[in-house]
């Protein structure tokens, strides 16, 4: 049966799953990458096509193919999400997950400036997206400790303990970095 699928330059993983799924998953890389360099191709010969047809030679329209499969969906969705959240463009997350670019706009602008959903629907605050200048409570306490003439500076992190509230093996951690 092997020799079979090897005559047909396919895996018998494909069809009959006998647990080596990291190897499958390779497998179908390689496939979609060879792939990749088809589309690059038709990507090239419509991009030429509308340069020929533009109106005007400093002004057309060009496409863009995404090196993306709707096997390895989630991967991409979580790679294109990571890079848009450094300034890459948002419209390549949102091409992956179906939306049109002019959809996107639309949706966007319905959500802010009509239902005004920015201000009652604000992404959850973390590490990453905080400033660390944020109002708070804390930020007061410290605020008023400034306030009385230490100098301490925003290095970032969760605040200090006091010495009491702190364990014996911290203390003895920091006596030893000091």
């Amino acid at each position: 049966m092997n020799s079979v699928y090897e005559d047909l330059g396919t895996s018998a993983v494909l069809f009959n799953s006998d647990g080596a799924s990291t190897s499958l998953t390779y497998s179908i890389k390689k496939d979609i990458s060879l792939m990749y360099h088809w589309s690059k191709q038709y990507e090239l010969a419509i991009n030429a096509f509308l340069r020929r047809k533009a109106k005007n030679e400093q002004l057309y329209f060009s496409i863009k193919f995404l090196p993306t499969s709707s096997i390895f969906r989630k991967e991409d969705v979580d790679m294109y999400l990571k890079t848009a959240q450094y300034g890459y463009p948002k419209s390549t997350v949102s091409t992956i997950l179906g939306l049109d670019i002019v959809d996107l706009a639309q949706i966007t602008d319905f959500e802010n400036n009509v239902l005004h959903l920015e201000k009652s629907m604000v992404p959850l605050q973390s590490s990453y997206t905080s400033s660390g200048k944020e109002n708070s409570s804390s930020s007061e306490k410290k605020d008023s400790k400034s306030s009385s003439g230490t100098d301490i500076t925003d290095e970032g992190g969760r605040p200090s303990k006091e010495v009491e509230e702190r364990s014996d093996k911290t203390n003895a951690n920091i006596d030893g970095a000091t």
